[in-house]
């Protein structure tokens, strides 16, 4: 009995990771193969378990039907933070019309919990994937915005979207001392990989007008990265890992290899062990 109580107490004292899986590609779906994404999770998962306590968040297609996560209508242009809440106030749990995953998968309550929150992602259009952009664009209600339970107590349930009553209050700023960073001091981590065009190109030139000798992965996260840390949300340096692999290499054989590359791994090593020294 004592080794058990032990035992429960240590998980209890692990901190709180969330993962995010943010490729769209699953086995079962018409990609036919496991994405690389989805490999290093299942490492890092496996590996790591024994320090962290892990809740992975799969946004892959597979899961479309419990996953959809709505598009930010953009309403804190309207009063800022008086027209956007926390949580986000255009959509619902349990909506069959508009079945939202932030909801419907609690990511907002999630979040609050957390101590930390890990982002996987492939780098798609010189990009994040499509998913984990929707994740951040619904997070916009995170920045400087009244909590839902404040909402309706000084605008009214009937008025969270009234834009007259939301913008007098927002020109008044007599309620600006109920606006705040609802993730203020999470830690967050983003790994970003991609394949560097692969062998799109060979024996072929590649258009004049493409000059991209100043990109590098980082600068397909820093616009979240940045949006992260003017919410409050840590992300030191040196937890974000974002490169190439595959370079000239063809896609099938890339996937098929990618247990045999270091890099990949070695990567997601140094993000988790970089990890421990902020939570």
């Amino acid at each position: 009995m004592i080794r058990i109580k032990l035992f429960e107490e240590l998980n209890k004292s692990k901190p709180k990771v969330i993962i995010f899986q943010g490729s769209p590609r699953d086995k079962d779906t018409c990609p036919n193969m496991d994405s690389k994404t989805h490999t290093v999770v299942e490492y890092v998962v496996d590996k790591y378990s024994d320090i962290y306590d892990f809740d992975v968040i799969d946004l892959s297609v597979n899961q479309s039907k419990k996953s959809i996560i709505q598009p930010c209508k953009g309403c804190v242009s309207t009063a800022g933070g008086y027209h956007c809440h926390w949580y986000c106030t255009c959509y619902g749990k349990n909506d069959e019309k508009k079945p939202d995953f932030m909801y419907d998968g609690d990511i907002y309550t999630k979040l609050e919990e957390c101590d930390a929150f890990l982002v996987f992602s492939p780098i798609h259009w010189y990009s994040v994937s499509s998913q984990v952009k929707a994740l951040f664009d619904r997070l916009v209600c995170a920045s400087q915005t009244l909590h839902y339970d404040d909402a309706i107590e000084i605008l009214g349930k009937g008025n969270l979207k009234n834009s007259e009553i939301t913008g007098k209050f927002a020109q008044s700023g007599e309620y600006n001392y109920l606006l705040k960073n609802h993730l203020e001091g999470k830690v967050a981590g983003f790994y970003v990989h991609g394949d560097d065009g692969a062998n799109d190109y060979d024996g072929k030139n590649l258009p004049e007008s493409f000059k991209d000798e100043n990109f590098t992965p980082k600068q397909s996260i820093i616009p979240i990265v940045n949006q992260c840390r003017y919410s409050g949300i840590n992300v030191p340096n040196d937890l974000i890992e974002a490169f190439y692999i595959n370079k000239g290499k063809d896609y099938y054989t890339s996937n098929l290899n990618l247990e045999n590359l270091s890099k990949p791994f070695d990567n997601a090593d140094r993000l988790l062990e970089n990890l421990k020294k902020y939570i």
